[in-house]
């Protein structure tokens, strides 16, 4: 577990979930991986989400709470899909787990990416309401089968100029853990 600021954490992979952090508001970052190249998108969604969060001079909407970030980017050095490799193994049942725990997940498809399996996330969070936030430019791939299960499953679709702050300002609007203090808040 990486501490990232006084109310962030990022988990991988090889991290362990013992739930001493299940209060926060738990973030997972799916989507294309085939084209990142270091920081990657998710290394700029964590910076960015930090900045909003941050216990001074973040958004005001933002900053009182905690968040735990499933980042699924691990370089494996054995990613041959199959049963008796206990690193991918690891990985799968890793990334299932955190998707099923996850308040939020966000799927960010990039629009040269051309990977099947950026859609595996996105798949097994479709049917989630609420839970689910979509990044999705026009050119990628498989756009028309995202736009069509996007509207099916009524989940909010971003286009490719969608920022770390438009994924936040839905999360606010959608996610059940923030529309807890809007419902049994006790006000100012």
């Amino acid at each position: 577990m990486q501490q990232i600021s006084q109310n962030l954490y990022v988990l991988g992979p090889t991290d362990q979930w013992d739930g001493t952090l299940d209060g926060c508001i738990k973030i997972y970052l799916s989507g294309s991986v085939d084209l990142a190249k270091d920081p990657g998108w998710q290394e700029r969604f964590i910076n960015g989400l930090a900045r909003m969060t941050d216990p001074v001079n973040g958004d005001e909407r933002l900053k009182t709470k905690s968040y735990c970030v499933f980042n699924p980017r691990f370089p494996i050095q054995n990613p041959s899909p199959t049963l008796d490799n206990q690193e991918f193994c690891t990985k799968v049942l890793w990334e299932a787990q955190m998707l099923g725990i996850s308040d939020i997940v966000f799927v960010n498809f990039m629009k040269k990416s051309k990977v099947s399996s950026a859609i595996y996330g996105f798949l097994l969070s479709a049917q989630s309401a609420g839970k689910t936030i979509v990044r999705c430019p026009l050119e990628y791939c498989r756009y028309p089968m995202v736009k069509l299960l996007t509207q099916a499953y009524q989940i909010p679709l971003l286009g490719d100029s969608g920022s770390v702050r438009d994924v936040m300002e839905i999360a606010l609007q959608n996610c059940p853990k923030f529309q807890e203090d809007t419902e049994f808040g006790l006000g100012e």
